[in-house]
């Protein structure tokens, strides 16, 4: 019995130095729009400037930015886009592999989606991003089927051959339509004057839209003064990257999206897509130098719930290198009492450890 008591004196010691932070099940969003660098609360009322029937649009994904997903906390991962609205049937495809790092799972995906211009047909639009975990193997297989399918795997054309389509769809289907993802994030383009309860909703509006993840019900406690609402005066947008605006550190406290909207008058050839995006960063360049507003004092209350969420450690507890410390440690600490007893390496066999604390053979 002294045996079990010291494993599990050791054990819940390791568990309570731990701390209580754990995963977190991200899921509704608050929306704003950038401009020259700040970011202003998206008017849910302003008329649209992109019409259906007429104009082309365009769309990128140019920052995701997650932490503390479940069961993705530093481990390989794979990603999977699904996109509703923008075609007859919904088109699919799988990004290049990254890596989450860290004790809270960082994961930034740079330009990580970009659906070609095409013919705008009207209502909501929906991109599903699906998270899945890769073990060494599965990584080496996504890698090569990357390679053999030869497209960029973040670019996504409505207007593409149905072969292109069929090979990105049977990608997503092999890692994702078995298993399944761990964890799944929708957000929802919704045309201005359609009213939507949805807090998945952005207007479509071109610009540059950004979401910030609104903390659930049952995050950790920090996070209960970490709002999309507190934090948005206090950020900025930097190469299409959330940052402080005081000090310029980049912004990890919540989940976001920096998505990019364009409306197009015509088809537009790539030259043209290209001169488009390069006209926007000039802009971008310029309002950022002429911006001289100083940055709003931090509230007492809010400067102290990031110091709390910033020092906070992972609650080990719910992940599997915790599970497989535990059997270790209870593992070791049995297998030294048996080598120092005395006549303990004369024992025929370890055998089991029984409720009382005795070896049977």
């Amino acid at each position: 019995m002294k045996r079990i008591l010291l494993s599990f004196t050791l054990l819940t010691a390791a568990f309570t130095s731990a701390g209580c932070f754990g995963e977190i099940r991200w899921a509704g969003h608050a929306s704003f729009i950038a401009r020259g660098g700040a970011i202003h609360r998206a008017r849910a009322d302003a008329p649209t400037a992109i019409r259906a029937g007429g104009d082309w649009l365009s769309l990128r994904l140019d920052t995701a930015f997650f932490r503390d997903l479940p069961g993705l906390v530093d481990s390989d991962v794979v990603v999977g886009v699904e996109i509703r609205g923008v075609s007859v049937r919904p088109l699919r495809t799988v990004l290049e592999p990254t890596k989450s790092d860290g004790e809270h799972g960082f994961l930034r995906l740079s330009r990580a989606l970009e659906i070609a211009p095409f013919a705008y047909r009207g209502g909501p639009i929906e991109v599903e991003l699906s998270f899945g975990r890769l073990d060494e193997r599965g990584k080496t297989m996504l890698w090569r089927r990357l390679r053999q399918r030869g497209d960029a795997p973040h670019v996504v054309d409505p207007s593409g051959p149905p072969a292109v389509h069929e090979a990105q769809g049977s990608l997503f289907a092999d890692f994702f339509a078995d298993a399944g993802a761990i964890f799944r994030y929708t957000f929802a383009l919704v045309p201005a004057g359609i009213d939507s309860a949805d807090a998945r909703g952005v207007r479509l509006a071109p610009g540059r839209h950004v979401l910030l993840a609104r903390p659930p019900a049952n995050a950790p406690r920090p996070y209960a003064g970490i709002t999309p609402e507190t934090v948005r005066a206090h950020l900025a947008v930097r190469d299409s990257r959330l940052v402080w605006r005081e000090g310029g550190a980049l912004f990890s406290e919540l989940p976001y999206l920096v998505l990019r909207v364009r409306r197009h008058a015509h088809q537009p050839s790539s030259d043209e897509v290209a001169r488009a995006a390069q006209l926007e960063a000039e802009e971008e360049e310029r309002a950022l130098s002429a911006r001289t507003a100083v940055a709003p004092t931090m509230p007492t209350e809010l400067q102290l719930a990031l110091d709390a969420l910033r020092s906070a450690k992972r609650s080990v507890w719910r992940s599997w290198s915790f599970w497989g410390a535990l059997v270790g440690t209870f593992v070791v600490v049995n297998i030294a009492f048996f080598i120092l007893k005395p006549g303990g390496l004369q024992q025929p066999s370890i055998g089991l450890l029984v409720d009382r604390g005795s070896f049977v053979d």
